[in-house]
């Protein structure tokens, strides 16, 4: 499955970040991390309808969303996501950061677990958060991403060294989406 290669990710981030928008447009500002994997599953379930992969959510190791061939029991892709959206949530405290870090080890995991799978890492915030926020050290790979670098970062995370590129980012008014690929 070549989906790094197409748009589809890309796709995947707008329709995140587009849906986001709307509900904002609703006055709904309770947006939790599984209203977000319900517009991915959503999203993914429609663009691979016919096809021999599944979607799925909460098993792999509990993995947010993953793509699987049907009838294997194996990931090709796996996703976290982070959402910081809600009114209380803000992406520059230290407890983001913990959560973040949990999740990147968590992916890394899986890649090490399931050979030849890929792990993306999915930030979806608020526009005016991530233009004020300072990250610590370990987290400039974020600065990184904002700054349109597309390079891999190698982070020693919990004893592993664990490389992180940015993959794509979609801004539209009040939504930022971020990807990140783990390796």
């Amino acid at each position: 499955m070549e989906y790094h290669k197409t748009d589809l990710h890309y796709r995947l981030l707008k329709n995140i970040a587009l849906n986001v928008e709307l509900l904002y447009n609703d006055k709904d500002t309770e947006i939790s991390e599984y209203d977000i994997q319900a517009v991915i599953s959503v999203f993914l379930k429609k663009n691979f309808l016919n096809t021999e992969f599944s979607i799925n959510r909460e098993i792999f190791g509990k993995f947010d969303c993953a793509i699987s061939q049907k009838n294997y029991k194996k990931p090709v892709i796996l996703y976290e996501i982070k959402t910081f959206s809600k009114p209380k949530e803000k992406l520059n405290i230290e407890s983001a950061y913990k959560k973040i870090e949990k999740d990147i080890i968590k992916l890394k995991i899986g890649i090490n677990k399931y050979n030849h799978s890929r792990a993306y890492l999915i930030i979806v915030c608020k526009k005016r958060d991530i233009e004020n926020v300072t990250f610590i050290e370990n987290f400039n790979f974020v600065n990184e991403h904002i700054n349109n670098s597309k390079k891999w970062i190698t982070r020693q995370i919990d004893n592993m060294d664990i490389k992180i590129r940015p993959s794509r980012k979609v801004l539209i008014e009040r939504v930022c989406v971020y990807s990140w690929e783990i390796k």
